[in-house]
């Protein structure tokens, strides 16, 4: 009887410390896992992935843009390449001058893109459309006047422009990539004139080059402060005024919208 009774309880006790060996393997796995996880950091490496993506495709369309003028003496109008009408920009005497307009291959076919699809078989997009979309800015010379009201006004319908520059930017995931740092675009420091900028990388036609803000600002002290000259993202980040490097902006406008909201912004 009383060997039986060892004999079970030997089990019963062989049987516990398997157990407890299996929950002690687990919680390594778990704390490895932990760690590791940490160490990748796998929402990082999808953003440097849809970063990378949209690096080639402003390139992909680059190449095409520039093969289109070879041959046709004419970059890509908003109407070869965009999926919506545009923006007029004056940079001149309330004269248009560019258009802005957005590109992305799921939206609907642009009117003259037959033209184009020999150059760019497919219209890419952003990795994060609709919530982001590549700008492209094309000048648009010709066909255009001042109204005499005193606004941006286009007077002419026709597509028959002959674009000499263009400019395309893409917003990264990580304002920070140093493919951005390289352009001068951190923190999302260019994009058009006139707009809030937002975009850390951009090509552009070699009759132009891409726009960078020169007027960053930091919030000190609850307030938006212009960064000392030259006042690019490096000049905040040398500004001993600057002590909140996480709250550097390519423009007073953005450094408002910002939250908490400084003090002092409209």
């Amino acid at each position: 009887m009383w060997d039986s009774d060892s004999k079970m309880i030997a089990k019963q006790l062989r049987s516990a410390f398997t157990l407890m060996e299996i929950l002690i393997v687990v919680a390594i796995i778990a704390v490895i896992g932990t760690i590791v996880m940490l160490l990748i950091n796998p929402w990082r490496q999808i953003d440097k992935a849809k970063d990378a993506k949209r690096k080639q495709d402003l390139h992909v369309m680059q190449t095409a843009f520039e093969d289109y003028y070879n041959d046709k003496g004419c970059y890509p109008t908003v109407e070869h390449v965009c999926y919506d009408a545009g923006a007029n920009v004056c940079a001149v005497s309330k004269t248009v001058t560019s258009k802005l307009c957005h590109i992305c291959g799921t939206e609907p076919t642009p009117p003259l893109y037959s033209e184009l699809k020999k150059y760019l078989p497919q219209i890419p997009c952003d990795p994060d459309h609709p919530s982001k979309d590549y700008l492209y800015e094309v000048q648009r010379p010709g066909c255009t006047r001042n109204n005499g009201a005193g606004n941006c006004v286009e007077v002419c319908s026709s597509n028959t422009y002959c674009p000499q520059w263009y400019r395309t930017y893409s917003d990264f995931a990580d304002s920070a990539n140093p493919d951005a740092a390289a352009l001068g675009c951190e923190n999302g420091g260019c994009g058009p004139t006139g707009t809030p900028f937002g975009f850390d990388y951009g090509v552009s036609s070699n009759q132009v080059g891409i726009e960078r803000s020169t007027s960053y600002n930091c919030v000190a002290a609850n307030v938006c402060n212009a960064c000392q000259l030259p006042g690019n993202y490096e000049a905040c980040m040398a500004d001993s005024g600057c002590p909140e490097k996480n709250r550097v902006y390519a423009t007073r406008d953005q450094c408002c919208a910002s939250s908490p909201k400084p003090q002092g912004c409209p």
